[in-house]
């Protein structure tokens, strides 16, 4: 076989060996989890590379969600948090991975828990509000412009959230999952919803995600309930066809491409299973048989973010007092898990903190310090980017 001048046969395959990280400098020499093979020097280095976890308390009670955005237009992402006393927290975000004292803001004087939130312009002003779910409802708090957030209007509805456009109308709708139903509520406008319209679950609804899992345009629903993901595709009006199930352990899910090939993939994770599972999307809304990857704990809440920068979603979870990131393979498979301690875990967001272009990691939760949340700054080097050609 004649190869470039540049490349090598490696297993019958031109390779470049300062570009393959499975046979990086020579043939079979494969960089393991959080490692790239570096193009210069041809050999394997780390190149995922996070700080340690910044503890950082916002008073309350036990924090039970947190979402990222920029509410006040400034450029800088904005930390938005819930507690069990359904008070919603917003720091300001101040460009270098710090945050501004708290603000807080009451969803309900009613005693109960505040299981989810999710930000997003709910009343098309061009801001970002904030959507609570809790054991009562559904709370819209609508952004004045300065991040500064109305009294809540309440909705029915409730538990945990997702937002997306169901029907078309350039407005997010809301679906959430409580109890053994999913509540789906179009958005009249205004912050204003129309009465929701249940789907039934076969067990308790845990979490639901939107994507388009079948390539028509139209937002499908992706729902857990314990032992199985739930598919009920969009029908493009606001409704949705009848619930395919696919078996997995399943408390919180994720969707995205994880496999480069247009696709949505789905990838769960369960405090009752050490294990992250994956489920490759067929395209037509039909998900291929799990495949685990090892955790080493219990997680409560997982997102889908490139945090290495190499093109390929990773895997980022919340796991009792750390995150741990599954690195992706760009072909569907992931890394060893690789785990960061943080002062509480339950709940994760991802986004640039600091302005260096580098996603970095945000938990919070009733592990660890139930009252605070951790900042795990990415500290990574520009050796993880994907090479050119």
């Amino acid at each position: 076989m004649k190869c470039a001048s540049n490349e090598a046969v490696c297993g019958g395959v031109c390779v470049v060996l300062g570009r393959d990280n499975a046979n990086c400098g020579s043939c079979g020499n494969a960089c393991t989890a959080g490692q790239r093979c570096d193009p210069q020097q041809r050999t394997c280095k780390v190149c995922i590379q996070m700080s340690s976890a910044i503890e950082v308390s916002a008073g309350g009670g036990q924090y039970e969600a947190l979402a990222l955005g920029d509410l006040n237009g400034d450029g800088h992402l904005d930390l938005v948090t819930v507690d069990s006393g359904s008070t919603v927290r917003v720091l300001m975000g101040l460009g270098n991975g710090s945050f501004a004292n708290p603000v807080a803001y009451a969803t309900t004087s009613q005693s109960g828990s505040s299981w989810s939130l999710a930000v997003g312009d709910m009343n098309s002003d061009g801001s970002a509000d904030v959507v609570v779910g809790n054991s009562f409802g559904m709370y819209v708090l609508l952004n004045q412009g300065d991040g500064s957030l109305t009294a809540p209007l309440a909705s029915a509805g409730g538990g945990i959230v997702a937002i997306g456009d169901l029907n078309g109308d350039q407005l997010p709708d809301v679906v959430s999952a409580s109890g053994g139903s999913v509540a789906v509520a179009l958005n009249a406008g205004a912050g204003a919803f129309a009465s929701p319209v249940l789907y039934g679950m076969d067990g308790s609804a845990y979490s639901v995600a939107l994507g388009d899992l079948n390539g028509d345009g139209t937002l499908d629903m992706v729902s857990a309930d314990g032992s199985n993901v739930g598919v009920r595709l969009g029908l493009g009006d606001g409704s949705f066809s009848s619930r395919v199930s696919f078996s997995a352990s399943a408390f919180s899910v994720a969707i995205g491409d994880l496999n480069g090939d247009g696709k949505v993939d789905v990838v769960t994770v369960s405090f009752q299973s050490e294990y992250a599972y994956v489920l490759l999307g067929q395209g037509d809304g039909n998900l291929a048989a799990p495949v685990a990857y090892r955790l080493g704990t219990g997680a409560e809440s997982v997102v889908l973010a490139d945090v290495n920068r190499d093109g390929n979603l990773d895997v980022i979870a919340a796991a009792n007092a750390s995150v741990v990131v599954l690195l992706g393979l760009g072909d569907g498979r992931l890394a060893d898990v690789i785990e960061y301690p943080a002062p509480c875990g339950n709940s994760v967001a991802v986004g640039d903190l600091n302005g260096d272009s580098w996603p970095d990691l945000v938990t919070t939760g009733f592990w660890g310090a139930p009252h605070a949340f951790g900042v795990v700054l990415n500290a990574s080097s520009s050796l993880c980017v994907a090479p050119g050609p």
